[in-house]
């Protein structure tokens, strides 16, 4: 029997996120909302949306949460749970009409939802890396990026959003953000030119998860994404991370080649689904 659970933001830790925690890398996103909603007030967003559901017989919980205008994004769970993740939150938010989550949950939670013709938006691999990893040669060398990268990090992620996640900019202060972050690093060229970037964008149970990634299209080709996120893995590890986690779009081998080169293995499929 499935059961519809009272959450809140004060009771989510109570109602679902030791559950979560047992699986940290496929429910960081989750987590992370959640930590940026009690423990940073910058990036606090103005509401979040929380279903939770469980398997009373035998005591599996899922979650779905949404900060609006955002898609809905659904935990690792299973199938039953997800359908009426779907079917309840829908019910509450009848707005809802995109999910994000592990690839079985994603789908199972838009069939609750009642979607008719539900299409793939996008399917990612999700990589995870625990051992120092396989050196990557480029020329040049590492920086931990400054806030006087702030316009040269601004362009590069409207790039990132226009091309991997092909929606039109929205963080009109990325950029300073990350200069100031301590998290971002570019790679610099022989002749000191930035060239690429790669950026810590959260740390959820010792787990750090690195993205995005980005070269513009004038420097690609160099083996410059490799080796920064190679060096920002190695920084990871070094400054105490359990490991790193990273997202790739699976319609571009390229990029799981070199992550798996690196040493990430694969260890979930993700799905954001639209209807």
């Amino acid at each position: 029997m499935l059961r519809t659970l009272p959450i809140s933001i004060e009771s989510f830790e109570a109602t679902v996120g030791r559950a979560l925690r047992r699986t940290p890398v496929q429910n960081q996103l989750q987590l992370d909302v959640m930590q940026r909603v009690i423990g940073d007030p910058q990036r606090k967003p103005t509401a979040v949306h929380l279903v939770a559901v469980e398997d009373v017989s035998s005591g599996d919980v899922g979650v779905a949460m949404q900060t609006p205008p955002r898609k809905v994004i659904v935990s690792m769970t299973t199938g039953a749970i997800a359908r009426e993740l779907g079917r309840v939150f829908t019910a509450l938010h009848p707005n809802a009409c995109m999910v994000h989550g592990p690839e079985d949950a994603a789908w199972a939670f838009a069939a609750g939802a009642g979607a008719r013709n539900p299409r793939l938006v996008m399917r990612e691999g999700l990589y995870a890396l625990e051992r120092r990893v396989a050196q990557a040669e480029a020329p040049g060398a590492p920086r931990l990026a400054t806030v006087e990268d702030a316009l040269t990090l601004q362009r590069w992620i409207d790039g990132f959003s226009s091309e991997a996640l092909q929606t039109s900019p929205n963080d009109p202060t990325g950029g300073e953000r990350l200069g100031r972050s301590e998290r971002a690093w570019v790679w610099l060229a022989s002749d000191g030119t930035p060239v690429s970037m790669a950026y810590n964008s959260r740390q959820v149970e010792g787990w750090w998860s690195i993205g995005p990634v980005y070269t513009p299209p004038e420097h690609r080709g160099h083996g410059y994404a490799t080796a920064v996120v190679t060096h920002l893995s190695e920084w990871a590890l070094a400054s105490g991370a359990t490991g790193c986690t990273l997202f790739t779009d699976l319609a571009n081998p390229v990029s799981n080649r070199i992550y798996e080169r690196i040493g990430y293995r694969r260890v979930g499929t993700c799905a954001t689904v639209a209807w």
